[in-house]
């Protein structure tokens, strides 16, 4: 609890999200007991493969059950069996180490549908593979063209496994085929089953996967492989201690090989950091497609799904970028960040989520070196996207003049609020001057002002009902001793308005209590 408030201190946004999202109601409804096309036994495995789904994932766990029925059960399904075939080619311990048995199992995985007792070394996934029966359950009873795509996908992701198994990527080449086969190939199913969902139109499927026209370098085909493409060369570059203890090596040696002639030592190399921000500049490429992709998407669901992961990723490698940290812990971005990614709901929500990582990442650029003034040019050609759709940002002289003029309003209202609601309060004696006193300086006439009419429209400047403001007035109804100067107050605490006293504080951020 410490570390959050630590993390947020200066983030006071995220941490009314952050208590927001801890008191809400996060239980989703479980729409497949009340299906009659499922039986009892395949609803206890449906349940089970969304508890699964939760365990081993909670990012994608909470934008896939916000999704509509049917694609949400496609991409549980979806997801826990890419994550099986994954824990399979992860696990360099399975069978003490024999390569070639790992690559046979891997190549007929798509196949496989009786539960896994292999000895895995990560736990977190024991269950889910001791279970993997009640995955392919559920999967069966999926509609045919949701069976066959998942099928497809997964016998070419094991292809690409089984090739790059040894992980001894050495080539720029080498690592977007490897990445495309296990993320690339999942940005196209998922493109693909939105229209089979009809979420969205055939021409989806034309302005994305076809489409030829991209930015990045990585010439594995449309837009769709570039939003996967990001996501996965996120997670590498982030995972790079996790990876030396699982012997892996997943960064390219054309790139490391530029700081240390050993992948292990890389973090005690001169400049190493130079090397992670060198792929970061490879990754953030694929922006100006994510961009295009998000932008396409006509599905409001749809949408939320693909662009609340594309969020964390770009605020993650905002991160890494410059961080030594990399090489000696698994960083992670603030909970509230992630939050906010979980509410977007709109392309112009992306952009200003995109623009506020971009920025992070321009504060740690060192202009000095080339690298460096790469990702500055990266950098401008993805503000001028963002810029056409939401503006240019506001300087920071703009922002407080706007923050200022939000003050002193508040502080203004606030007074006239005290000032007015004195009158609500019986307790407040109103102040009587001595005789002989100039109490009207302004030269008034008094006895032509109306109070009651005042009261009443002062009342209703506040938003007090006409049954408060009525209350209110009895309840002043009191008698004057001039002669002691004293006053005496008649009031019947029944009437008094419910109302009465609320502080502004309230009526800006809560309404009426």
């Amino acid at each position: 609890m410490f570390n959050i408030i630590k993390n947020h201190i200066f983030h006071l946004d995220e941490i009314i999200l952050l208590l927001q999202y801890k008191f809400s109601n996060h239980t989703h409804q479980k729409w497949w007991l009340q299906d009659e096309r499922f039986d009892e036994p395949l609803k206890n495995d449906i349940s089970m493969c969304y508890d699964m789904l939760k365990d081993v994932s909670r990012s994608f766990a909470q934008v896939i059950i916000q999704l509509p029925n049917d694609i949400s059960l496609d991409f549980v399904i979806l997801y826990l069996r890419t994550r099986a075939l994954d824990t399979i080619e992860d696990d360099v311990s399975l069978f003490n180490g024999d390569l070639k048995k790992r690559k046979k199992i891997l190549k007929s995985f798509y196949k496989e549908n009786k539960d896994i007792h292999y000895n895995f070394q990560d736990k977190k996934y024991t269950f889910m593979m001791k279970n993997y029966s009640k995955i392919m359950n559920v999967h069966n009873s999926l509609p045919v063209k949701s069976q066959k795509l998942i099928n497809t996908i997964m016998k070419k992701m094991s292809k690409g496994m089984v090739k790059y198994l040894d992980s001894n990527i050495n080539t720029m080449e080498e690592y977007n085929d490897y990445c495309y086969y296990v993320a690339g190939l999942v940005g196209e199913i998922l493109t693909k089953f939105a229209v089979t969902n009809k979420f969205e139109n055939d021409l989806f499927i034309k302005n994305t996967i076809k489409n030829k026209d991209v930015f990045s370098n990585h010439k594995k085909g449309g837009l769709d492989k570039s939003m996967g493409l990001f996501l996965q060369k996120t997670n590498i570059i982030r995972d790079y201690k996790e990876d030396i203890e699982l012997k892996k090596q997943w960064w390219p040696k054309e790139v490391w090989s530029k700081y240390t002639d050993d992948f292990t030592t890389l973090p005690d190399a001169p400049n190493s950091v130079d090397c992670i921000n060198e792929l970061i500049n490879d990754n953030i490429e694929n922006i100006p497609d994510v961009l295009q992709y998000l932008k396409l998407i006509k599905n409001k669901d749809y949408f939320k799904f693909c662009a609340t992961p594309q969020i964390i990723a770009l605020h993650t490698q905002a991160l890494c970028y410059n961080n030594e940290k990399v090489y000696h812990e698994n960083v992670k971005i603030r909970k509230g960040i992630a939050i906010k990614a979980l509410k977007v709901t709109n392309y112009k929500h992306v952009c200003h989520q995109f623009r506020n990582a971009l920025n992070v990442m321009k504060g740690k650029i060192n202009k000095k070196s080339d690298i460096g003034l790469i990702t500055q040019k990266n950098i401008m050609i993805i503000e001028n996207i963002i810029n056409k759709e939401i503006g240019p940002e506001k300087t920071f002289f703009e922002k407080m003049n706007r923050f200022l003029f939000l003050l002193i309003v508040l502080i203004t209202v606030n007074f006239l609020f005290y000032k007015i609601t004195s009158y609500f309060d019986p307790t407040v004696a109103p102040v009587v001057e001595p005789p002989g006193n100039n109490t009207n300086p302004i030269g008034l006439d008094m006895d032509d002002l109306n109070s009651d009419e005042l009261v009443k429209t002062a009342g209703k400047l506040f938003g007090l009902n006409e049954q408060d403001i009525k209350k209110a007035i009895i309840s002043r109804n009191a008698t004057t001793n001039l002669q002691d100067n004293v006053m005496d107050f008649n009031i019947d605490k029944a009437n008094l308005p419910s109302s009465m006293g609320m502080p502004m504080i309230f009526t800006i951020f809560g309404g009426k209590i």
